[in-house]
């Protein structure tokens, strides 16, 4: 099912507070593959920490500038992410694929980020790279 906050698919956690969400492939997670076959759509002030060998994701969407935080430091192989979508977002991760990084600006000129917080690694790959300066839906 769809990962909600508040019973919303996108929604935002509650003003002063974030929603947190932890993905672990099994006990073992260093042998482990986490995988998500549906697109992921984050409200604002929610963090998403997976640990696993391996993560695959056809999708994120963090780009309503909610300040969120997506950790995959715990990911001790490769993690895979066919579109990425930011605005006011932390990333943590290490070797990885994203096949589309699309980075909005919500039309504001200064404020909205996309900051990649660790040593991205040598294996690292981002296909496209696409900047949208539209304002915040």
């Amino acid at each position: 099912g769809a990962l909600r906050v508040n019973n919303q698919v996108g929604g935002s956690a509650i003003a002063g507070s974030s929603a947190n969400f932890e993905f672990k492939a099994g006990a073992d997670t260093k042998n482990g593959t986490v995988t998500f076959n549906n697109d992921i759509s984050l409200g604002r002030f929610v963090n998403l920490k997976v640990d696993a060998h391996t993560a695959n994701f056809k999708g994120i969407d963090t780009g309503n500038g909610g300040f969120n935080t997506l950790d995959f430091s715990g990911v001790t192989n490769k993690v895979n992410i066919n579109k990425l979508i930011t605005a006011s977002t932390n990333v943590a991760i290490k070797n990885f694929n994203i096949n589309e990084l699309l980075v909005k600006t919500n039309g504001i000129s200064v404020g909205e980020y996309t900051h990649f917080s660790e040593d991205i690694g040598s294996q690292s790959r981002i296909n496209t790279v696409r900047l949208e300066t539209g304002t915040r839906s």
